[in-house]
């Protein structure tokens, strides 16, 4: 990827354009394949991943339960987010749906980045707390729903 296009990307936007050539340098091209893992749930957290190309699905599997659709990421997209939050583990998987490729960075070299490049690191925090905060509301909808279907199954008054 040249960094005309990596400049370009969504959630790059409200970066200082002075900061994107060293932001660039920390980042790193990874190819997988169709239905290839990016990442295990549970596996340990390193890094964060934009989507270049392909389609990547992140799902979540609940000890007693189905897996759950997430999200479905597309080009410009980031996941894997839980590195950049310093978390220990994923605490979803990601899979790619079809042959992806993705910039990688690791949660210590973005801390660094963020640190050093302070504006840009505000921006770019701010940026992901909008990330996560959709894909929470999508699985509290998600939840809601497996909810109201398993009531209307078990024949429950009022559901």
């Amino acid at each position: 990827m040249i960094y005309e296009d990596f400049r370009a990307l969504p959630f790059l936007r409200e970066l200082h354009p002075d900061d994107l050539p060293d932001l660039y340098r920390r980042f790193k091209l990874e190819t997988f394949g169709p239905e290839e893992m990016v990442f295990k749930q549970g596996a340990r957290a390193k890094k964060l991943y934009l989507l270049l190309k392909g389609q990547v699905r992140v799902i979540f599997k609940p000890e007693d339960g189905e897996r759950l659709l997430v999200a479905t990421i597309e080009p410009g997209e980031i996941f894997g987010w839980s590195a950049a939050l310093a978390r220990e583990r994923y605490t979803s998987g990601a899979v790619c749906t079809r042959g992806s490729q993705v910039l990688s960075i690791t949660g210590r070299d973005l801390h660094t980045f963020c640190v050093t490049h302070a504006e840009s690191g505000v921006h770019m925090l701010e940026g992901l707390a909008r990330v996560i905060a959709a894909r929470v509301g999508r699985m509290e909808r998600l939840i809601a729903e497996l909810l109201q279907e398993s009531l209307v199954h078990n024949g429950w008054p009022g559901g």
